[in-house]
């Protein structure tokens, strides 16, 4: 098993950085592995799923969901954005409550995908973090 810590939590800029895992107020979430076998997902066209079936591969999948269930079951969000880090190749994920969206794995070192992806981050609106603007703080 594993705890329920993502190897990184991205939290606002206005924050003091918690000193262990604060899923109620973390907006993104980064997980690393050592290598491919960890893999949750596949981009081989020509399989019937997109999901690896290895041991390692499962056990990545239940981990990051675990994860967006923390964030989701402690914040109000609409979606979640998180990245999985394995080897030299990384995957961004968007998660709601329609399902996730998964991009095809990509070389973080020799693309600039990855630096871009939270550059843009960094600069969205709370809505666009996925925070549900219909929740306000009780009077």
């Amino acid at each position: 098993m594993w705890k329920l810590a993502p190897d990184v939590g991205g939290y606002h800029t206005t924050l003091n950085p918690p000193t262990k895992t604060n899923f109620p107020a973390m907006e993104i979430f980064v997980e690393f592995k050592e290598n491919n076998a960890s893999n949750p997902f596949q981009d081989d066209t020509t399989s019937p799923s997109f999901l690896c079936e290895s041991e390692d591969s499962r056990t990545t999948r239940g981990q990051i969901a675990s994860y967006v269930a923390a964030m989701s079951g402690s914040q109000f969000r609409l979606h979640i954005f998180a990245v999985i880090i394995f080897g030299t190749f990384a995957r961004l994920m968007f998660w709601d409550k329609a399902g996730t969206i998964i991009t095809k794995k990509f070389n973080y070192i020799a693309t600039p995908f990855l630096v871009n992806f939270l550059q843009r981050f960094n600069s969205l609106s709370s809505k666009q973090c996925g925070y549900d603007p219909s929740v306000k703080p009780c009077p």
